[in-house]
């Protein structure tokens, strides 16, 4: 992975994560489509935060998170998909998995 995605994407990856982690402790739905649509449900989740990143930069965090290999990230072409539906059931395979 190119360096500027690291950095770029690296300073966004805390706040990204911990709103992830707040749409799965809030039973959220998976986020899919492009990018953008999934910044826009993002800042919605910010509230107060302000979550103040371009769509290249969130595209330069998931990458990072997709690197991971973790069981949540699955991208097919420029389609995300953040598996979080199911994270809220302990006894689902996504969360054994992760």
């Amino acid at each position: 992975m190119k360096e500027e995605h690291r950095s770029r994407g690296g300073q966004a990856l805390p706040t990204v994560t911990r709103l992830l982690c707040e749409l799965a402790l809030r039973g959220a739905e998976d986020l899919v489509g492009l990018t953008g649509r999934i910044l826009k449900k993002l800042q919605e989740v910010a509230g107060e935060l302000k979550l103040r990143i371009s769509p290249r930069t969130l595209s330069h965090a998931l990458q990072l998170l997709l690197a991971t290999k973790t069981c949540l990230m699955v991208r097919e072409g420029h389609t995300w998909t953040i598996r979080l539906e199911e994270l809220s059931d302990p006894w689902s395979q996504l969360h054994r998995e992760f």
